[in-house]
């Protein structure tokens, strides 16, 4: 999953490098700077693997303990998920 994160970023666009909170590092394997579509497909991968869709509602996220530190929230719709990560986006790496 780290090869996923440690790629060269664009200076423009989408695939701009951002720092990212603790928070959100921890759970992007411990990174320190992403992309915001990198972050949200991590996201997605780490949502997939701990088993968080609601299985009645796979739009719905059931939050671990780590989302629920990151987020404040115990559920979440999957297109609020954008909204909940945007403040753990910090200063833009350049």
């Amino acid at each position: 999953m780290l090869s996923l994160f440690s790629r060269s970023f664009a200076t423009n666009g989408l695939q701009v490098a951002y720092k990212i909170t603790p928070e959100l590092s921890t759970m992007l394997s411990k990174v320190t700077t992403t992309s915001r579509p990198a972050a949200v497909k991590g996201i997605w991968m780490y949502i997939k693997a701990n088993s968080l869709q609601n299985p009645e509602n796979k739009r719905e996220i059931v939050c671990d303990e780590n989302m629920k530190e990151a987020f404040g929230v115990e559920r979440m719709g999957m297109f609020e998920l954008a909204k909940h990560m945007n403040p753990h986006f910090l200063d833009r790496v350049d």
